[in-house]
Order: C-alpha cells, then sequence, then structure tokens
C-alpha cells in the first residue's frame, strides 16, 4: 500500500519520540554502569583520604607525643636554672607547665586515635561507595567529615561531592536495588 511522504514538520516530532524511546531503551540498559562510574570519584577520593586520615592521625598519637615529652623536658630544665625568681615562683611555674604538658599529652594520643578510628571508617565508606553499597554508611560518613571537629578538614570539598552524588537518582536506586531511577 503506497504512502504518501510526510511532510518535514509531520516526520520531526515522529522521529523524536523513536529517537527518545531508543535512548529510552539504552538508558534503561547501561544506567547502573552510570551510576557505578558516578560514585567511583568520590568513594576513591575517600579511601585516599581516610588512609591519609590515618596515617596523620598515627603520627599525632605517637611521634607528636614523643616530640613534646622531649620539648617539655627541655622547658623543665629551663625554668628550673631560671635566675632573678623565688623557689616559690619557680615551683608554681614548673607545676602549672606539668598540669599542662600532662593534659596536652593525654589529649594527643586521644584525639590522634579518634582521628584513626574515623580515617578507617572513612576509608571503609569509600570502599562501599565504589561498591555502590551502603549509602546510609557513605552519607553518614561524609557528614561526620563535614565537622570541623576531626582533621579530616581537607575532606571537606570531597564529602559535598560525595553528599550530592548519593543524592542522584541512579545511585539511590542501585544502592536500593531497584529496576528503575523512576522507581525512586
Amino acid at each position: 500500500m503506497p504512502t504518501e511522504p510526510l511532510e518535514e514538520d509531520d516526520d520531526r516530532p515522529y522521529a523524536r519520540r523513536y529517537e527518545a524511546a531508543a535512548d529510552n531503551d539504552e538508558y534503561q540498559q547501561a544506567w547502573p554502569e552510570y551510576a557505578r562510574m558516578r560514585t567511583f570519584g568520590p568513594g576513591v577520593g575517600s579511601i585516599v583520604v581516610g588512609l591519609l586520615g590515618v596515617l596523620i592521625g598515627f603520627v599525632m598519637a605517637t611521634l607528636l607525643v614523643d616530640m613534646y615529652r622531649k620539648q617539655f623536658e627541655v622547658q623543665r630544665e629551663q625554668m628550673a636554672s631560671r635566675t632573678g625568681i623565688s623557689e616559690q615562683q619557680k615551683q608554681q611555674m614548673l607545676t602549672i607547665q606539668k598540669s599542662m604538658s600532662d593534659l596536652l599529652l593525654l589529649s594527643l594520643p586521644i584525639y590522634g586515635g579518634f582521628t584513626v578510628l574515623v580515617g578507617l571508617l572513612t576509608a571503609l565508606s569509600g570502599w562501599l561507595l565504589v561498591r555502590v553499597k551502603s549509602r546510609w554508611f557513605a552519607m553518614t560518613m561524609a557528614v561526620i567529615n563535614l565537622i570541623p571537629c576531626t582533621i579530616n578538614f581537607y575532606f571537606l570539598p570531597l564529602s559535598v561531592w560525595t553528599l550530592v552524588v548519593l543524592n542522584n537518582a541512579e545511585v539511590i536506586a542501585k544502592m536500593r536495588g531497584l529496576r528503575t531511577p523512576d522507581d525512586v
């Protein structure tokens, strides 16, 4: 049955619908890989930053404590050998210096241990993000690393990027195991 050729204006909407349907079929097959590609960058970045945080925490908990301990001993010797002040003033200065040094030498390993813990959890969240698993854990660690009380202040831009990626419909659908991102 012969048909008349369609006018140009009639052909364009049909072609657009056909291309959109073809693109939609390709998209439906490829969107899980898109989600995996989106999470790869923030995931690897989280692993690197987390391991860097572990290293910094370890340095704080060990090397800095030893360095400060030696520095405080030198300061005590200098205070004890000072002239021009009474023995009572020397004892007061030494007592204050000892209490301050004890506090610092106690707090550095605690803070270093906390930094090691946060670094390990950040690296774990990055590994799970690369594998497109556990959205809640990756989201929690990204928010924790936004808080300035951790040593991972250099994680701030990466944390924002992670939060943006985790709120993408494709990523949410992949992490929840949905059939399409439209189900989100």
